[in-house]
């Protein structure tokens, strides 16, 4: 049979040397947890403000929208009334710079909504990389509590 070398005060130091380290290890991987958290949290608060700034420029886009739809019928009325009018070339000429103008703004809000769809689908990719490092790092951290 093998007797131990060691004394008694030799082996608790030991022991305590391993639960200083044991402790150590625990404060550690705690530490990281709340890391991780605050870096999501960071992460979903800038999500969230980028979400808020593309519902500011939708509900600009709408009410653009929405004037644009008030000033169509009544241009389409003055032109009529010009056509009767013998004034007819300088008002023509006034009408195709509206025509232009219209024409500009909805090429403006076509390009606006295109870069809101990117930006969305941008959003959604983010969300969903975000959502499965959540699950990984909260299926990793679950195993290593037991």
């Amino acid at each position: 049979m093998l007797t131990c070398a060691f004394s008694q005060a030799e082996k608790r130091h030991c022991w305590d040397l391993r639960r200083g380290m044991d402790k150590r290890l625990a404060d550690e991987r705690q530490r990281m947890r709340a890391a991780q958290i605050c870096e999501r949290d960071r992460q979903l608060l800038a999500v969230m403000k980028q979400e808020e700034g593309r519902q500011e420029r939708r509900r600009l886009i709408w009410q653009v929208e929405d004037v644009i739809k008030r000033i169509k019928p009544l241009e389409k009325k003055e032109r009529v009334a010009k056509e009767l009018d013998p004034q007819q070339c300088t008002e023509e000429n006034s009408l195709k710079l509206r025509e232009l103008e219209l024409n500009l703004k909805y090429a403006s809000l076509n390009k606006e909504r295109a870069a809101l769809i990117s930006e969305q689908e941008a959003m959604r990719s983010k969300t969903m990389k975000l959502k499965a490092t959540e699950r990984v790092t909260e299926g990793g951290a679950a195993g290593t509590d037991r």
